[in-house]
């Protein structure tokens, strides 16, 4: 039974029905240990239960960027992959484990963006190399 789900006293939250006829689900998962750098996590391990666990709940596609494969270029090209490959009724979801940063914004005055801190292409964190919301299209947020 699909019901709203309390989120305060003004809104509620329909819970999404997935049917597999309906739509599709695009996972792409980045995870970044960082082994080549001073402030290593533990990333890879963590995600490859997420990637078990979406193959077991059927998502349709699963795609995964692990460690040197997180270089900027190469998850623009997998987002944009992913985003061609969407329908107006699926879903694309972006999972991401690494460090994150945050940056001042040269286009407003006083705010400051959010971004993922990727890799160079020989795997060593690059602070330089980091991925703001630079793709634009139609979406949905659950």
């Amino acid at each position: 039974m699909n019901l709203p789900l309390p989120i305060s006293d003004s809104q509620h939250l329909q819970a999404p029905i997935f049917h597999r006829e309906d739509h599709r689900i695009h996972l792409l998962i980045l995870a970044l240990d960082y082994a080549n750098s001073s402030q290593r996590l533990p990333s890879v391990s963590d995600a490859k239960h997420i990637e078990d666990l979406a193959r077991q709940c059927g998502v349709h596609e699963v795609v995964t960027l692990y460690n040197h494969q997180c270089a900027k270029d190469a998850v623009r090209k997998a987002i944009k992959t992913a985003g061609s490959r969407c329908d107006v009724n699926d879903y694309f979801i972006l999972y991401y484990e690494g460090h994150g940063t945050v940056l001042r914004d040269p286009d407003f005055q006083g705010t400051h963006d959010e971004a993922f801190v990727l890799v160079d292409p020989s795997g060593k964190a690059d602070w330089s190399r980091v991925f703001l919301g630079e793709i634009r299209g139609r979406h949905r947020s659950l």
